[in-house]
């Protein structure tokens, strides 16, 4: 089973949020990526209203399996001495790559949804109503959605910490979806389908972070 990596990196602290700067960060992840040995896919590219740079990442194996290996450890190093310290890493089971094949990581514009619920909250029955609740949601959103079709979500493994959830840490189920572009998206929300479908995802009342990815590059070895 694959497993993708969601790494995401800043500007360093001792640099301004200019331009260059983001542009020279970029320059180096992309650099980066053509050089890399290990991972089957990485595409690269910046968030929209952000002035850091994300990573996706794709292994063939199991992230348990991978992570002992000699080519994960290099490329974690590397990765570090080149952009520095991650600010954001997911690492996301699937069930078959998610480049290729239409797969979301293909698309110029990649949605991510970060829903994080505390760990009391997240119950083997909560799980699966999330997981059919996502998929009752997409049937009724694409009636009217502008592209979007292709999409992986699921729970991931382990549990992370939110600022707004101070007494334990929290479960995430992620979404991720791809647009040909900014406007099929915005286009896509706009529709009945979406506003009739939101109340489901509404109903979770977890913590949700939203973020889109516009590749910039990618290479597949």
């Amino acid at each position: 089973m694959p497993t993708v990596e969601i790494r995401r990196y800043s500007v360093p602290s001792d640099l301004t949020e200019s331009q260059s700067s983001k542009a020279d960060l970029l320059g180096a992840a992309i650099a980066f990526a053509k050089q890399a040995n290990g991972p089957a896919h990485v595409a690269v590219g910046t968030i929209e209203g952000q002035s850091g740079v994300q990573l996706i990442v794709e292994w063939k194996n199991d992230i348990k399996n991978v992570a002992q290996s000699t080519l994960y450890i290099t490329f974690e190093s590397d990765l570090k001495k080149t952009l520095g310290q991650s600010t954001l890493l997911l690492q996301v089971p699937v069930a078959e790559s998610i480049f290729g094949h239409g797969g979301p990581a293909e698309a110029a514009v990649v949605e991510f949804a970060h829903n994080q619920f505390p760990v009391s909250r997240a119950t083997p029955e909560f799980k699966a109503r999330v997981k059919s609740d996502f998929q009752k949601f997409d049937d009724t959103f694409k009636t009217t959605a502008h592209g979007g079709e292709s999409w992986v979500a699921d729970w991931l493994p382990g549990q992370r910490p939110h600022d707004a959830v101070t007494d334990e840490l929290t479960e995430s189920f992620l979404v991720i979806r791809g647009y040909n572009s900014v406007k099929e998206y915005t286009d896509s929300i706009k529709g009945q389908g979406f506003k009739e479908g939101l109340p489901i995802l509404l109903a979770w009342k977890g913590h949700t972070t939203l973020w889109h990815f516009q590749r910039e590059f990618s290479i597949s070895n």
